[in-house]
């Protein structure tokens, strides 16, 4: 994005002027630091593109007659639930084929020394509960520092061979925001004012994963974002008539 000359720069097609801009490209998987995550991995941000890969990725299971194993990175919320669906999804596939899922063994593994560490201890306990009776193998503690093909390895030098790799640890931020002059946190995010306005451009509004409200920091999740829709609608058209913002 010119922020200074008003266009959206396009890779496919030529400059898109704009009078107000709104960014809601959500968020990233952050494997830039992870050696060899960009080539083994399947990312499951942005989530159309899993779509795509999900159907690779389930084929590959079905023609699979052996033992397999499947990991998830990440085991905030994203990670847990992901792990779940996947498992249930697999097994109904395979009941569809009349073959059971018995040689299928699922992984969840994490740098944090609990899943669902933004979470209270009720939710927890409840869920390792439940990957405990879905057989789930949860991995905690562990910093995954290097990904191989159909192998991972962490820093105390130890590693976890698997055949899938599902990658669902923290929200990461498109490095093109920052080469743009927009004002963004630590992170990469969009810093925003109450209004959903950048605290540095006034003309540009974001919502969503990008966002980083500055006063209001929520989590990264699908529920804040559905959210700030309505305010962010609301607040372009009073921004285009002239009115004061919400």
């Amino acid at each position: 994005s010119d922020l200074d000359a008003g266009k959206v720069l396009c890779g496919s097609r030529p400059p898109v002027p704009y009078d107000l801009l709104s960014i809601n490209i959500g968020s990233i998987p952050t494997t830039a630091g992870v050696p060899g995550a960009a080539e083994y991995v399947t990312p499951v941000k942005p989530i159309t593109r899993f779509v795509d890969y999900w159907t690779g990725v389930s084929a590959s299971v079905l023609a699979h007659h052996g033992p397999m194993r499947i990991g998830v990175v990440g085991a905030g919320a994203g990670g847990v639930e992901m792990t779940l669906a996947i498992q249930y999804r697999l097994k109904h596939l395979l009941a569809e084929r009349g073959r059971d899922a018995n040689h299928l063994e699922f992984h969840l593994i994490s740098n944090t020394e609990t899943i669902l560490p933004a979470f209270n201890r009720t939710a927890r306990e409840k869920f390792h509960r439940t990957l405990a009776q879905r057989d789930v193998v949860v991995h905690t503690g562990r910093d995954v520092t290097k990904v191989e093909a159909n192998d991972i390895l962490y820093a105390d030098g130890s590693h976890l061979p698997l055949d899938e790799i599902f990658w669902v640890t923290a929200a990461g931020a498109a490095t093109w925001l920052a080469e743009t002059g927009l004002d963004v946190d630590a992170e990469g995010f969009v810093r925003l004012k109450d209004t959903l306005q950048s605290t540095s451009h006034p003309e540009v509004f974001a919502a969503g994963d990008i966002a980083a409200v500055v006063d209001h920091p929520r989590p990264k999740a699908g529920v804040f974002a559905v959210r700030q829709g309505k305010p962010l609608a609301n607040n372009l058209r009073r921004a285009l008539t002239g009115r004061a913002l919400k």
